[in-house]
């Protein structure tokens, strides 16, 4: 639920402002196909920090390369929630602190012409393009989307945020749909 989400996400929040996460620092979020991941992304942004997603399939040496060339505070994952007890913090939300000059979040490219390179968002450049799809799909409360892209690349963005927006569901697809045509026919057909 929206109820929950909001929930999750100001705890994870409150925790990296406990860390000593501030406005403009860069947290690496490990992309699981997880609702906490999306909880992460949210939290991230509520305490005034970029996010930057990691694909849980990369290299442990890719891994590193993003978390350090993207000067990232901390690297995010399912486990490290439940390791620094995250669950425990207060669900509170905090004040809104970013501008619309700030970034958003950063992608790293495929890296296919030598090494990856980060691709800054800004804030302002993401909120344009979210309402702007949910405009043009026609999106509302009764929307429901699949998010099967992969949260390292930008197209998640485009079925994650659009549809949280306007009070949609935003269904994670499983990994075996994700890779199966006909399981991924047979998962949309029953969402």
């Amino acid at each position: 639920t929206y109820d929950a989400l909001d929930s999750l996400s100001n705890r994870i929040a409150n925790f990296l402002r406990k860390k000593g996460v501030e406005r403009g620092n860069r947290v690496a979020v490990l992309g699981e196909r997880k609702v906490e991941t999306i909880a992460c992304i949210l939290g991230i942004l509520k305490v005034g920090a970029v996010y930057v997603p990691v694909d849980v399939s990369y290299p442990k040496e890719r891994v590193d390369f993003i978390v350090q060339d993207g000067n990232c505070k901390m690297l995010l994952s399912r486990k490290f929630l439940e390791d620094e007890n995250v669950y425990s913090y207060s669900d509170s939300a905090l004040a809104p602190v970013n501008s619309a000059e700030d970034e958003a979040y950063i992608i790293y490219t495929s890296g296919s012409t030598g090494k990856p390179k980060g691709v800054v968002i800004p804030q302002r450049a993401l909120s344009n393009f979210v309402h702007f799809i949910a405009y043009r799909w026609g999106l509302g409360e009764h929307s429901r989307i699949a998010l099967h892209s992969n949260f390292a690349f930008d197209a998640a963005v485009e079925d994650l945020f659009p549809a949280l927006t306007v009070g949609g569901t935003v269904f994670v697809v499983p990994e075996p749909a994700r890779k199966d045509v006909f399981i991924m026919r047979d998962y949309i057909a029953r969402n």
